[in-house]
């Protein structure tokens, strides 16, 4: 008999190969709303954390990471599709052998690919929205992207790694719980850990980014397309590697063994 959670993720994975394969349409833009949740929940963490910079800077950062988490419970309840959840997904089904890896691969590539869109064109209209027009060089949002886009491809890796690890915590958590609010406090909570630490997560830095960049690269010399391109690539293989190896793979390993399943939930 399966572990309940290799169940729920089985269960999952059938639903979406099922879905992207007969409606792949559909499922991008499932995939889209995901962006536009995380990238509206990123940017409000900001802006929000923004203002208690300057007094109150311990503020601003706990504020910015309970907020941010918000967007995590959106997409989950909301039913969206994020990429870096499905790199856990993937990884564990197809190592059952329950998909293929080019089945795998295909679905991850459409529903990343639907992430950028909607983050790109969130980030396009909050541009032109009214909080946004005349922020100063020195802005926090500038800063910020620009303290993310300078760190060492190292630095960026590893902080991918973690903050996928951290995401997956999250969604593999909530999955074994019933109580809406335990599953929205679980997910929060989770996030916090890495936005408090300034992990890197890609989709959130699809959103960023681009809001960022459309504002106005010149706003600061990091903030081109080159330097923005590379720094999603290398946070992209780090979180494949926290969500997928670490976090899917290894708790695969773990509860589809019969003695891990003997001694579950047993501290």
């Amino acid at each position: 008999m399966s572990h309940p959670l290799i169940t729920s993720i089985n269960q999952a994975v059938s639903q979406k190969i099922a879905y992207v394969e007969k409606n792949p349409g559909k499922y991008l833009i499932r995939a889209a709303f995901a962006g536009l949740y995380l990238t509206l929940a990123g940017v409000v963490s900001l802006y929000v954390s923004a203002n208690f910079m300057e007094e109150a800077a311990h503020w601003g950062k706990l504020l910015n990471g309970f907020i941010f988490g918000i967007g995590l419970v959106i997409i989950v309840f909301m039913g969206a599709e994020l990429a870096t959840s499905n790199m856990m997904y993937l990884t564990s089904a197809a190592l059952q052998k329950r998909i293929k890896w080019s089945q795998g691969f295909k679905l991850l590539i459409w529903c990343s690919l639907g992430n950028l869109l909607g983050c790109l064109l969130t980030a396009y209209l909050l541009s032109l929205a009214s909080p946004f027009q005349g922020l100063s060089d020195d802005a926090y949002l500038f800063t910020a992207v620009s303290g993310k886009i300078s760190k060492p491809i190292l630095t960026l890796f590893v902080d991918g790694i973690l903050a996928n690890i951290l995401v997956n915590i999250a969604i593999m958590g909530q999955m074994q719980l019933k109580n809406e609010m335990a599953r929205m406090a679980f997910m929060v909570c989770s996030l916090f850990v890495f936005v408090y630490f300034g992990f890197e997560h890609v989709v959130a830095n699809f959103g960023s980014f681009s809001l960022a960049y459309f504002l106005g690269s010149g706003q600061s010399s990091m903030i081109n397309l080159g330097n923005i391109l590379l720094a999603w690539l290398i946070v992209y293989l780090g979180n494949f590697i926290g969500g997928g190896l670490i976090m899917g793979a290894t708790n695969t390993w773990f509860y589809t063994s019969k003695e891990d399943q003997m001694i579950d939930r047993v501290p």
